[in-house]
């Protein structure tokens, strides 16, 4: 009797044990590799701002200049003299200024408004000579001159391009915006008596065009380098000005108290330029 109880407790632990080894083989958790950190992609999405500095030139075209007389003169009191005169001449010099501006990214594509200001100083002139002219029994020479100086542009544009990850070529167009100050010139030099000098000038804002394109890379997580040219023509304005009369005393004395006398010309500006800047861009849209 002893032998059978014995033998039945041997069944019953090897079936317990065995029913416990089967139940912890089934409920054991599955394994699960450890997960991997995935940042997210980059995106030129965002605002930014910043500055650049470059070299640009500029091409002038002063054309048609008149002057109108009036007062107590032999001519008729408003009489306009024009001079079918054409002169181009141009300047360079160093440049500088800000940027800002707003991106946004759909799939490798970049569109974006950029405004930006520009101090040129870009400031040009031409001179010539000709005569003695014999007029009578005087041999009269003139000089006359012309100058105009781009004081600074500023654009208003929009950008395309295409993003390689963190590089981005674009191409930009849009309105531009500029302060051009003209000048003009003329003396007569009369032997034996002297000379007398006409001079004016004006400023004006004129309203053009510009196109161009860059490149753009990131350096960090927030700056930018930058590459780009514009093109930008600032269009024909009509410049006009009282005019100031100087001269020697003697010639001075032929103009009859209370004349006056406006000079004008239309003046055309061209502007390039070739820049490199640093651009600080906002993480609003990832990193």
């Amino acid at each position: 009797m002893k032998r059978i109880l014995l033998a039945c407790t041997a069944c019953v632990g090897f079936s317990v044990t065995a029913d416990a080894a089967d139940l912890s083989l089934r409920d054991a958790p599955p394994a699960y590799p450890a997960p991997v950190y995935a940042p997210p992609a980059f995106t030129w999405s965002g605002l930014y701002i910043g500055g650049h500095l470059g070299y640009g030139w500029s091409d002038f075209d002063f054309r048609d200049p008149t002057v109108t007389v009036s007062g107590p003169v032999l001519l008729p009191t408003g009489s306009i003299i024009g001079v079918p005169l054409e002169r181009k001449f141009d300047a360079s010099n160093i440049i500088g200024g800000g940027q800002v501006g707003v991106n946004a990214q759909f799939g490798p594509v970049v569109v974006g408004v950029e405004g930006d200001f520009t101090w040129t100083d870009l400031s040009g002139r031409y001179r010539s000579t000709s005569g003695p002219t014999a007029i009578g029994p005087f041999a009269v020479t003139t000089a006359e001159g012309a100058a105009a100086k781009v004081e600074w542009v500023s654009t208003v544009r929009s950008r395309l391009g295409f993003a390689f990850d963190r590089f981005l070529v674009y191409g930009t167009g849009g309105v531009a915006f500029g302060e051009v100050r003209g000048a003009g010139d003329i003396t007569a030099t009369l032997p034996p008596f002297g000379s007398l000098t006409l001079a004016a000038n004006d400023r004006r804002t004129h309203v053009g065009w510009t196109a161009g394109g860059g490149m753009e890379a990131m350096i960090t997580s927030n700056l930018s380098a930058k590459v780009e040219y514009l093109y930008t023509d600032l269009g024909r304005e009509h410049h006009e000005a009282p005019a100031l009369i100087t001269g020697t005393p003697t010639v001075a004395a032929l103009i009859p108290a209370g004349t006056t006398v406006r000079a004008a010309g239309d003046f055309n500006a061209q502007v390039q330029t070739v820049k490199i800047g640093l651009n600080y861009r906002f993480n609003l849209f990832g990193p």
